[in-house]
């Protein structure tokens, strides 16, 4: 009787560390140094603007949840777009600036990132640093971590 208990225990335990072990962690989401989820698909900074834009920057998470299952943008990461889409989203809800001029070109001047709430953010840090330093770039110059040119900045236009 013991044996099959072992048995049914070993079986159990390698069962369950199977499943630990080969089992999608799901996304693993990106933060500012005060703790703030990043927005990073198109879906999550077009809501974002939107959200930003119709709250007057004070952002609401449930408002942006709500529009990330209606929208029709995508799910896939993508930082070197989500500012984009982010003034997409403000013009959406009202804002009538120029998307580069008036919003993108501040966002990246001023290194804010949305959140996937709907605010902005520039509170960064060495262990948090801003995403496009992190992971991409669009000014074209060599970057430091990677050493060549990664120019252009595609907007999903056509």
């Amino acid at each position: 009787m013991r044996r099959i208990a072992w048995a049914i225990t070993i079986v159990a335990v390698l069962a369950a560390g199977g499943f630990a072990v080969f089992r999608d962690p799901g996304r693993i989401h990106i933060y500012d140094a005060a703790g703030a989820v990043l927005a990073e698909t198109q879906a999550e900074g077009f809501c974002s603007g939107s959200t930003f834009w119709a709250t007057r920057g004070n952002g609401d998470s449930h408002v942006a949840a709500k529009c990330r299952t209606d929208t029709v943008y995508g799910t896939t990461i993508d930082h070197n777009n989500v500012q984009w889409y982010f003034c997409l989203g403000a013009q959406s809800a009202g804002f009538t600036g120029d998307l580069n001029a008036d919003c993108l070109n501040f966002l990246q001047g001023s290194k804010f990132w949305p959140t996937a709430d709907g605010q902005i953010t520039n509170t960064w840090s060495d262990t948090y640093p801003y995403p496009l330093d992190q992971f991409g770039t669009t000014d074209g110059q060599e970057t430091e971590d990677r050493g060549h040119d990664r120019s252009g900045f595609n907007r999903g236009e056509n």
